[in-house]
């Protein structure tokens, strides 16, 4: 009876571990965007390029700017699912935009509204995890501005791109319906500093006049257990505890 006690005390305490490490990623998306004549619409409801959360209807942030606006900073972002978390994101940029033509689905509005650059420019990512690990979706494809491609670089944090030492998206890529990895979106796998940020440089491919910044996902890849999994810990705890103190009474 007692080897059975101490069998089950175990289970809980080696389940509770598994169980650590096992939420679902937090995924935060934002679309950049005009104003005015040059508004590009919510691309809420949209999925983009990643959607391993399985959300149906993803939220986006959509972030506004001016026509000419050349930096600016949007706080109390929230999540795919809608749920608020503690990130915000800021620019600089020459300004924002709109495509002349309007994208084929699914592009409309994520890829038609865009911050510019005409040199180096920045997005920043704040309120991160402290040193946490996150892959990034970047969308620079601008869908018929200019025919040009953006190249990517983390200027705070750390983190290099898939495939290369930067990443560059591709120049007018075919819009076939669906979204095209290094044509309309590159990926990074990144750590935010010790203060929770990540700075993303953007700038136009060499011997191009502009570039520009549609939008990004951000997916938290740091394990965080879920309330359950704590409860399972808890209990795992508890049941060490009572396991040693029948051990010493024995």
């Amino acid at each position: 009876m007692k080897s059975m006690k101490n069998t089950l005390l175990l289970a809980i305490v080696a389940a509770a571990c598994a169980a650590v490490g096992t939420a679902q990623a937090n995924v935060v998306n934002v679309q950049f965007a005009g104003t005015g004549a040059y508004a590009a619409g919510s691309y809420s409801g949209n999925k983009g390029a990643y959607t391993s959360d399985n959300v149906p209807a993803p939220t986006w942030n959509v972030f506004t700017v001016a026509p000419g606006g050349t930096s600016g900073s949007m706080s109390n972002l929230v999540a795919s699912n809608n749920t608020a978390t503690t990130e915000a994101v800021s620019f600089t940029s020459a300004g924002s935009y709109n495509s002349v033509g309007t994208p084929t689905s699914p592009y409309s509005n994520l890829l038609n509204g865009f911050l510019v650059t005409y040199g180096p420019s920045t997005v920043t990512l704040t309120g991160l995890t402290d040193n946490g690990n996150y892959q990034l979706y970047l969308y620079g494809q601008n869908g018929g501005f200019n025919s040009v491609g953006s190249t990517f670089s983390i200027s705070t944090g750390t983190g290099s791109p898939i495939t290369g030492s930067n990443a560059v998206t591709a120049a007018h890529a075919a819009q076939s319906g669906t979204f095209q990895e290094n044509a309309n979106y590159v990926i990074f796998n990144a750590t935010a500093n010790s203060l929770g940020t990540l700075g993303i440089n953007y700038v136009a491919t060499p011997n191009t006049p502009q570039g520009a910044f549609n939008g990004l996902q951000v997916i938290s890849t740091t394990a965080v257990p879920e309330p359950a999994s704590l409860g399972l810990l808890g209990a795992g705890a508890l049941g060490l505890l009572l396991l040693g103190r029948k051990r010493k009474t024995a």
